[in-house]
């Protein structure tokens, strides 16, 4: 419930900052959400490196009946879990309205940057899960 709370809480401090960004671009609102940008690049490099390790390692102890995957956690968190769709939708949204709120506030160069990498690391997740279903696994049942 804890965890609940505080990304909820987490979500409504960023959508009422694109909302004041959207309406002032030249307010400090944009610097909050350039720097939740690029807090959120890092994010997505380190997820995107680990996924593509801790899928190896898993990759590697299918191949091996005697080794243990190392990182299945990391594994199950990045790769195996499908996300609702209602989270997928506020996840696009939320996305979407920080590339125009970056944009409509001059930043171009972090937002082109948010934007790279966060279609990176969607496409690194979807090439890891369509390799496991490739493999005639379910992502979801590891």
């Amino acid at each position: 419930m804890k965890a609940l709370l505080s990304s909820l809480i987490f979500n409504v401090v960023i959508a009422v900052l694109l909302v004041l960004g959207f309406n002032n671009p030249d307010s400090v609102a944009v610097n909050f959400i350039a720097i939740w940008a690029l807090f959120a690049c890092l994010v997505c490099i380190g997820g995107s490196v680990l996924a593509a390790v801790s899928y190896e390692d898993w990759f590697a102890s299918q191949s091996d009946p005697y080794r243990t995957p190392k990182h299945m956690a990391i594994f199950r968190s990045l790769i195996g879990k499908s996300r609702p769709l209602l989270r997928r939708f506020w996840s696009l949204i939320l996305s979407a309205s920080t590339v125009l709120c970056l944009l409509a506030g001059g930043k171009v160069f972090i937002a082109f940057t948010y934007l790279l990498w966060l279609i990176l690391f969607n496409m690194v997740r979807r090439s890891c899960r369509r390799r496991i279903k490739e493999a005639g696994l379910c992502p979801e049942s590891l």
